[in-house]
């Protein structure tokens, strides 16, 4: 089951993020390529379906985080893994998660920053408070301001353990990451040929990258609320 949201809704789609960037950016200067740039119709064209595109990318990875949440929950309630169903299933229960992760995402992105502007140390406790939001949308069926008032209510007498739980993984995660889709940026330069194979491969590792966080933070959901 997750290999199919792995595939379909992270690996390639980010690997079609990766070789549009590419795509868009000017190798020597890092900037958009200068004939985007030109007053034509073709580069307009060109750039507006780039973006378009991106934006689906972006949905369809906030899907595959639906549909991890859909399987996670199941894998919590029932740790036989008895309980099964079919990726057409968890694919439909997934898209109901798009707009709640999205809009919820953009309100603790903006929170977090407004607290950050004023005091640091509040605006990470605010982040720490609300970083199992997505969990409570999807186990507890909340949305918005509510889910993440429900993740602060679960997470506060716990914050610095959350936070150093969080910490830990995130290092022990991306910083393999880091290093491995660095090593494989350098694929393209030895051969140009491997250029499609490396946004591949980067995909795959960020998927699973993404897959590992989601997976973790409703373990991490679960064993709060079993402590409560």
């Amino acid at each position: 089951m997750l290999n199919n949201v792995l595939l379909w809704f992270s690996i390639l789609p980010l690997a079609a993020n990766y070789s549009i960037s590419q795509l868009l950016l000017n190798r020597e200067t890092g900037y958009i390529a200068h004939v985007l740039l030109q007053y034509e119709d073709g580069g307009k064209i060109i750039l507006a379906l780039s973006f378009l595109v991106m934006i689906t990318v972006l949905l369809l990875n906030i899907w595959g985080m639906g549909c991890t949440l859909v399987v996670g929950k199941r894998l919590v309630k029932n740790p036989a893994g008895r309980s099964r169903s079919s990726f057409p299933a968890v694919r439909s229960q997934g898209a109901q998660f798009i707009i709640p992760l999205l809009l919820t995402g953009i309100l603790r992105s903006i929170a977090t920053m407004l607290w950050g502007l004023l005091f640091i140390i509040p605006g990470i406790i605010y982040a720490v408070r609300t970083s199992l939001y997505a969990p409570v949308i999807a186990c507890e069926s909340m949305e918005y301001r509510g889910a993440l008032t429900r993740s602060k209510q679960i997470v506060r007498g716990k914050t610095w353990t959350v936070f150093l739980y969080l910490l830990g993984l995130t290092f022990s995660i991306y910083i393999p990451v880091f290093f491995l889709q660095t090593m494989i940026a350098a694929l393209p330069v030895a051969d140009a040929r491997l250029e499609t194979a490396a946004h591949i491969l980067t995909g795959s590792i960020a998927s699973l990258a993404q897959l590992i966080m989601i997976l973790s933070t409703i373990l991490l959901y679960k064993h709060i609320q079993d402590s409560l």
